[in-house]
């Protein structure tokens, strides 16, 4: 701030002390700022900054602007010849210096601003190197392991249809036998049910000539017993009532 400091030189004949003539003429020629940037700019503490502020202000040598926190300096109503042309001397010298900081200012950060967007470009080139890289080996690693599942897959779904082939071919032998099977044995009941059919009516035949053959004896022979007892059985009656009724007819006193 070699500029401020030649400003302090011009201000210091006034009563101001070397704080308030700083801020002062910092405020006259910068327009209006707040407390906390003129206490970076003369690098002292914003609390003793705000302190001479208010002198300054009470001093009526400058003013806080309404509804802010910035300040701005009142020029002096009645400068003198000497101060007039003093601060014209001086603001000359300080445009010249203030120029010549600001060409250094510039170039300081022409070049700070050029080896940052360096970096930014390098760091960037290389972020995008490393995206590059990194999403081919993840793009090479999916096909890979894609191709890998691609593979597993066709061959199961190959063994699947082996599979099916071979259950459709077992069904299909599984069909086959049981016709061998089925016929046979249709065949095989169709004869035997004729055949016990006609045994069956065979053995019913023989069981009925049998049974007509023994049952006309039999009935004969009891129809003949049946007249038999129809013919004796009242001349057995009174023989035996003979026998018996008189004894009992005594033994019970019946006369």
């Amino acid at each position: 701030m070699p500029c401020l400091e030649k400003l302090e030189v011009v201000l210091m004949n006034s009563n101001r002390s070397r704080l308030e003539a700083l801020i002062y003429n910092l405020l006259l020629k910068s327009g209006p700022l707040d407390a906390h940037t003129i206490s970076l700019i003369v690098e002292a503490e914003e609390k003793t900054v705000k302190n001479v502020l208010k002198e300054l202000v009470s001093n009526r040598v400058i003013m806080r602007i309404k509804d802010t926190d910035r300040y701005v300096a009142l020029p002096k109503l009645f400068p003198t010849i000497s101060d007039i042309d003093g601060m014209l001397d001086h603001l000359d010298k300080l445009g010249k210096t203030v120029g010549e900081e600001t060409d250094k200012f510039i170039r300081k950060m022409e070049l700070g601003y050029g080896d940052l967007l360096t970096m930014v470009k390098n760091s960037l080139t290389s972020l995008s190197s490393k995206i590059t890289d990194d999403a081919s080996n993840i793009v090479t690693l999916l096909e890979g392991s894609l191709r890998n599942k691609l593979m597993e897959i066709r061959g199961l779904i190959a063994k699947t249809d082996e599979a099916l082939s071979s259950l459709d071919d077992i069904a299909k032998r599984l069909d086959q036998t049981r016709e061998k099977i089925r016929s046979p044995i249709l065949e095989v009941l169709d004869k035997s049910k004729d055949k016990m059919l006609g045994e069956i009516d065979g053995l019913a035949n023989n069981i009925h000539n049998i049974f007509t053959k023994v049952a006309e004896p039999m009935t004969a022979l009891f129809l003949d017993s049946r007249k038999k007892v129809d013919r004796d059985l009242p001349k057995q009656s009174s023989f035996w009532l003979g026998v018996f009724l008189p004894p009992i007819l005594f033994a019970t006193g019946f006369k």
